[in-house]
C-alpha cells in the first residue's frame, strides 16, 4: 500500500532549516511537528496531531511511505516523533515504513522543479497556494483560530494528497539506477563532511577583525549603502555600481575601470568580501554536530536533480557546490573540509580528489560526431592542444610550451565559445577562463573563426534549434532524449517578447539552440559521473574508503592511507570506464591527486 506522509512544523528567523540545517532544526527546544497529513492509496485520509492517540501509525506500518522531500519527513519522524510515541507508551512496536520514497526527487528528475508546487503545477496540471504555510511562521496550531486551523488542515492534506498523486501517475518513469543515485546522495547528505570547527574559529575572529577594519575606513555609514556610495562617486565624478553585491560582475567591472580614481573602492570591497564569508562560517557553525566517535561533521544537502540537467545542485544554507575560492584574509574555506577527525589525527587517513577533465569538451565533440578531436585526445593529445590542431591549424610541437598564447586561446575557445556564445560574453569569458583581456574586434573573429571551423558543433545547434522551433506555440514539449536513456524536458514553449522561452525546472526561461545543446552536454557528463559514483561504491567499500562530497565533476574521497597505493589505480579505472551507452573507446580522463584537506 502506498501511503502519502506529510509533516507540518514549527519554524521562526531563529528555529529553522535554512538556518540549522535538518537534523539541528529538529533539536532545537522550540522545535515541534504539529500536524501530519495521511493519505493512502485506498482513499483513507488522516490529518491533525502526530503525537494523539487517534494517529493512525500502526494502520500505516509496513506501507510504502512517499514524502515531497523525505529527508525532512524521515528526520522528523526518526527523531522527533517516533521517539516520544514509543516514550509515551502509544506503540508498543516500532512502526516503519516498508520503503520511503521521495516525490521532489522524482519531479527533479523528470525536470519539472523540485518544490511541491511547481512540480504539481507542471505534472498534475494543479496550481499550489503556499502562502498558508508562510503565515504559519511563529505560530503553532493553538494561536489560530478555528476557521484558521480548518484551513491550515485543508492546506496539509492537499500537501499529501498532491504527492500521493505524483507518486502513483510517475514512479513508473523513474528507473532503478536513478533511484539508486537518489538514495546514495542521501547517504551522503546525512554522513557529511569533518569540518576543522577550530580553524573554522580563527577564520571568523579574522574575519570580523577584516569587517571592522574595513568599516573604519570608509566614510560612510551602512558600508554598502548604494545611495552613500552613489554620492561618494558623484563627488569623484564617476559613476556608481548598480549593486555592491559580492558575486557581482558589474560591481568588478566598475572596480576594474574606476579602483584608481575611487580609493575607498578597496575597502569597500574587503567589507563585502568578509561579511559574506563571515556568514557562511557562521552557517557551518550553526549545522554543527558533535560524535565521539566520528568526529564534528557537518551534514550538508546535494540536493539529486537540483539543477535542469539533473546535475545536483547545493542547497540547504551551506552551498558545498559554490564554496568561496582561493585564500582570504590567509583563509581558505575548502581546507576546512577534512578527513574524519579520529583517522587524521593519527595520520591514517587522506583526502583523494578525482577530477574528470575537461569532460565537457570531450562530450559535446562525441555528441556532435567530431571523430577527429576525439582521435587525436585519445593519442594523448590535452583538449586544448586537440582543438588548435583540428580546428586553428597548429602543427608543431607542444602548444603550451611552444605558443603559451595559442594555447590560452584555444583554451578560451573550447571553454566558451561550443554552446553560441556571443562576442560580448565571450570578452568575459576569456578573461576569467584563460587571463586573456581581448577587444571587441578581437572577440568577434574570435566568435567567427570558432564558428566557420567547427560545422559539426554548429549544425548541432541548428538541429536543436529547428527542433524547438516545431514546437514553439504548439503545446507540445520537447523532450531530449539523452544516450543514458534519460530525458530533458522543454515544456510550454512560446514565443515571447524576450524571444523564446520554455518551461524549465518549473520556471519560464529563454531557450534556444546553443542553450539546449550546453543542457544536454552537461547531462550527459552528469550521467558519466552518477554511474561512476555507483560503481565506485562497492570498490571503496572493501578498502574502508567512501565519498565524502562530489561538486560538479568532481569526487573527494576519504581513504585510509594504508590503501592509498591500490585505491588510486581503482578509483581511476572505475572513473575512466565508459558506461555502456558510450563507446567503449569513448576518452574520459581522470586527474587525481591526494591531500590532507579539501583543495581545488
Amino acid at each position: 500500500m502506498i501511503t502519502s506522509v506529510d509533516f507540518e512544523t514549527y519554524y521562526d528567523d531563529e528555529c529553522s532549516v535554512t538556518e540549522l540545517g535538518v537534523r539541528n532544526y529538529v533539536k532545537h527546544p522550540k522545535f515541534t511537528a504539529y500536524m501530519v497529513s495521511i493519505v493512502r492509496e485506498d482513499g483513507f485520509k488522516w490529518v491533525g496531531d502526530p503525537l494523539s492517540l487517534g494517529c493512525p501509525w500502526e494502520l500505516i506500518n509496513n506501507d510504502e511511505w512517499v514524502s515531497h522531500n523525505k529527508s525532512f519527513d524521515e528526520e522528523v519522524f526518526y527523531e522527533w516523533v517516533r521517539p516520544r510515541l514509543m516514550s509515551s507508551g502509544q506503540l508498543k512496536k516500532l512502526v516503519h515504513p516498508y520503503k520511503w520514497h521521495c516525490t521532489s526527487q522524482l519531479a527533479g528528475y523528470l525536470g519539472a522543479g523540485t518544490s511541491l508546487s511547481k512540480a504539481s503545477n507542471v505534472l498534475l496540471g494543479l496550481p499550489m497556494d503556499k502562502s498558508i504555510r508562510d503565515r504559519m511562521k511563529g505560530k503553532i496550531p493553538t494561536d489560530l483560530s478555528p476557521e484558521a486551523m480548518k484551513e491550515l488542515e485543508q492546506y496539509a492534506m492537499v500537501d499529501a494528497e498532491r504527492c500521493l498523486a505524483i507518486w502513483v501517475r510517475y514512479a513508473p518513469e523513474w528507473p532503478e539506477l536513478e533511484r539508486r543515485l537518489a538514495d546514495y546522495s542521501d547517504s551522503i547528505n546525512r554522513q557529511g563532511v569533518c569540518v576543522d570547527y577550530e580553524r573554522l574559529e580563527q577564520a571568523k575572529i579574522a574575519l570580523r577583525a577584516a569587517r571592522q577594519e574595513a568599516e573604519a575606513l570608509i566614510p560612510w555609514s551602512p558600508p554598502l549603502s548604494l545611495k552613500k556610495l552613489a554620492g561618494a562617486c558623484a563627488e569623484a565624478g564617476i559613476p556608481a555600481p548598480g549593486s555592491t553585491r559580492e558575486n557581482s560582475e558589474e560591481f568588478d567591472q566598475w572596480e576594474e575601470r574606476y579602483g584608481e580614481r575611487f580609493p575607498h573602492i578597496e575597502q569597500v570591497r574587503r567589507f563585502r568580501k568578509s561579511n559574506r564569508l563571515l556568514r557562511i562560517a557562521e552557517a557551518m557553525e550553526r549545522r554543527k554536530i558533535h560524535s565521539a566517535v566520528e568526529g564534528d561533521k557537518m551534514p550538508f544537502e546535494l540536493k539529486y536533480c537540483g539543477a535542469h540537467t539533473g546535475r545536483w545542485a547545493g542547497a540547504g544554507g551551506v552551498n558545498m557546490h559554490n564554496q568561496p575560492r582561493g585564500d582570504f584574509e590567509g583563509i581558505d574555506f575548502r581546507s576546512m573540509v577534512i578527513p574524519d577527525v579520529n583517522y587524521s589525527k593519527a595520520a591514517r587517513e587522506e583526502f583523494i580528489i578525482a577530477d574528470y577533465s575537461q569532460i565537457e569538451p570531450r562530450v559535446l565533440n562525441h555528441l556532435c560526431g567530431n571523430k577527429a578531436f576525439l582521435d587525436m585526445v585519445r593519442e594523448g593529445y590535452g583538449v586544448y592542444e586537440a582543438h588548435a590542431r583540428a580546428t586553428m591549424g597548429w602543427k608543431g610541437g607542444s602548444l603550451k610550451d611552444e605558443a603559451p598564447k595559442l594555447y590560452a586561446l584555444a583554451k578560451a575557445r573550447v571553454l566558451g565559445l561550443g554552446y553560441g556564445c556571443g562576442a560580448a560574453k565571450f570578452r568575459v569569458v576569456a578573461r576569467a577562463m584563460a587571463g586573456l583581456d581581448l577587444s571587441m574586434d578581437e572577440a568577434t573573429r574570435t566568435v567567427m573563426e570558432f564558428r566557420d571551423s567547427n560545422p559539426a558543433i554548429t549544425s548541432y545547434w541548428g538541429r536543436m534549434s529547428a527542433a524547438l522551433e516545431q514546437r514553439r506555440n504548439t503545446g507540445k514539449p520537447l523532450i531530449v532524449n539523452l544516450p543514458s536513456g534519460r530525458k530533458l524536458y522543454y515544456r510550454d514553449i512560446k514565443q515571447t517578447s524576450q524571444g523564446v522561452q520554455a518551461l524549465i525546472g518549473g520556471e519560464m526561461r529563454k531557450v534556444y539552440g546553443g542553450l539546449i545543446v550546453e543542457n544536454v552536454t552537461q547531462a550527459v557528463a552528469r550521467d558519466v559521473l552518477g554511474e561512476a559514483l555507483l560503481s565506485l561504491s562497492p570498490v571503496l567499500f572493501h578498502m574502508g574508503a567512501r565519498v565524502v562530497l562530489h561538486v560538479h565533476d568532481e569526487v573527494v574521497i576519504s581513504c585510509p592511507k594504508y590503501q592509498l597505493p591500490h585505491a588510486l589505480d581503482r578509483i581511476k579505472q572505475a572513473m575512466t570506464t565508459p558506461p555502456e551507452w558510450l563507446p567503449s573507446d569513448f576518452p574520459l580522463g581522470v586527474e587525481i591527486k591526494t591531500a590532507p584537506r579539501y583543495m581545488k
